[in-house]
């Protein structure tokens, strides 16, 4: 018998645990503004992002959202063009910008 405090398990959920999500749902974003912090010089018409994170690098925001080097040094100045400064950990990215 079971008292009034005590109750029964019959179901357990069990989900997978990530520590980076994946690419296309929430680093890479089409959304009406930034999903982080961004640095100055961003384009106004920037429509899409890139969330920066670990052992990203500028090459890999290029390929990934089929654009240029130097169109993402030129929509991110702060990047420089090296992306040896400026270029930060969490941080959201313009990858992408309305005609």
């Amino acid at each position: 018998m079971l008292s009034a405090c005590t109750f029964r398990v019959r179901y357990i959920l069990v989900l997978p645990v990530f520590d980076k999500f994946p690419h296309s749902s929430c680093r890479h974003r089409a959304t009406a503004g930034p999903p982080g912090p961004t640095q100055s010089g961003i384009p106004d018409n920037c429509n899409k992002w890139h969330l920066v994170e670990e052992g990203d690098t500028c090459w890999d925001l290029s390929q990934e959202n089929g654009i240029t080097l130097d169109q993402l040094y030129e929509w991110d100045p702060a990047a420089k063009n090296d992306c040896a400064e400026g270029f930060w950990l969490g941080n959201a990215y313009c990858v992408g910008i309305a005609d």
